[in-house]
């Protein structure tokens, strides 16, 4: 494997490096948390996004030739699904400073559900 030090290589390869160190921390304190809140969870589940995101710029930077089959899919579905989900917490902090009664687990849910869709189905695009 032989690999090209361009300014733009290091500038693609350096961030997304630094994404997914940060995104392992957080999911190693994650799994180490004793309670999780749900803006915990909310947190890992952007991390999640922003890893996948970050690691697919690494693979296109590091490895030579890549599926775009494989590749394509993973990038769209994980940028759209880090901006979707980005509002979903925004709605969903909102919605608990609004009601009193508001039900945290069954409207993360929905709204990880919808945001996923929208995701899936933008990519399609």
């Amino acid at each position: 494997m032989h690999i090209v030090w361009t300014i733009d290589a290091v500038a693609r390869l350096i961030p997304s490096a630094l994404s997914c160190l940060a995104c392992l921390w957080l999911f190693l304190r994650y799994f180490i948390a004793r309670s999780r809140s749900i803006g915990f969870t909310m947190i890992f589940v952007l991390a999640m996004s922003d890893f996948i995101f970050s690691a697919s710029f690494l693979l296109t930077t590091l490895v030579e030739k890549i599926d775009p089959q494989i590749y394509f899919p993973l990038f769209f579905v994980s940028i759209h699904f880090s901006i979707y989900w980005a509002s979903g917490i925004a709605f969903l902090v909102y919605k608990s400073l609004k009601d009193v009664n508001f039900n945290s687990r069954k409207s993360f849910c929905f709204v990880f559900i919808v945001t996923f869709a929208l995701a899936a189905f933008s990519s399609l695009l």
